[in-house]
């Protein structure tokens, strides 16, 4: 979403503090970081066992609480190896996501690590970005008349399976979900346009009657052959602002 749009000025929140260390370090330490993933090997080739080792090696750095470039490495590497690249934790904190099983990727798309330029940009792009660490709630006194916010929680679960709740070790529940809808009905109230993402579920539509419905097809950066049917919702009516197509 970010990246996409290119916002002169922005706020990016996470509780996620190995997410938001990759961002920080991407803004901040571009080159640094891409040495680091280029010496973890294993880009476009990588078994089931190299992938063990590195999740491993990943934890401990977890269990340390190391937030780091080394760290932010490991994070962008996984990512590209796991399935569906998922980010989810087990109760002690640890990264459990299994290997993708693509043990040559060298002719797919992703095969190619990103250049030092291609980092730096990104860099470039988040300089404008102030970004936090911390739970979305304490994001509202920030909202202001004529902003636009994004909100891309984990998603609701899925009647027909793949129920997704351990983004974080602590879990993200219902009233945490619901949670999200008063932020945005309170950001709506300010003169802000809101947009959310999740999967499109009898729940989802129940939850956020009100909001303008948008389904979209999309298909996992990851794992590009993967397609779901996934659901908008805004604030707004399409043409009081612009093409849904420009969010999604």
């Amino acid at each position: 979403m970010y990246f996409g749009v290119l916002p002169k000025v922005a706020i990016v929140n996470d509780i996620n503090s190995q997410l938001i260390n990759f961002h920080k370090i991407v803004r901040d330490n571009p080159r640094e970081l891409r040495e680091n993933v280029e010496r973890l090997k294993g880009w476009d080739i990588c078994s089931r066992e190299l992938f063990m080792q590195r999740r491993t090696e990943y934890n401990a750095l977890l269990n340390g609480d190391v937030l780091s470039t080394e760290s932010a490495a490991y994070f962008y590497w996984l990512n590209r190896h796991c399935f569906n690249g998922l980010y989810r934790v087990n109760p002690r904190g640890e990264f459990n996501v299994s290997w993708n099983k693509e043990e040559d990727i060298s002719k797919s798309i992703n095969s190619i690590l990103p250049s030092i330029e291609r980092f730096e940009e990104m860099s470039k792009a988040l300089k404008n970005a102030d970004i936090l660490c911390g739970d979305f709630r304490a994001l509202e006194k920030r909202i202001g008349e004529g902003d636009i916010v994004f909100l891309d929680p984990p998603y609701l679960p899925d009647p027909k399976g793949g129920d997704f709740t351990s983004y974080t070790k602590d879990g993200f529940s219902i009233e945490d979900h619901q949670a999200v809808v008063e932020l945005a009905m309170k950001a709506v109230a300010k003169g802000a346009y809101v947009i959310a993402t999740n999967n499109d579920s009898p729940l989802t539509r129940e939850m956020w009657k009100g909001f303008h419905f948008h389904e979209y097809s999309t298909s996992q950066c990851i794992c590009p052959g993967r397609k779901r049917v996934e659901v908008a919702m805004t604030s707004w009516k399409p043409d009081q602002l612009d093409t849904i197509d420009r969010f999604c």
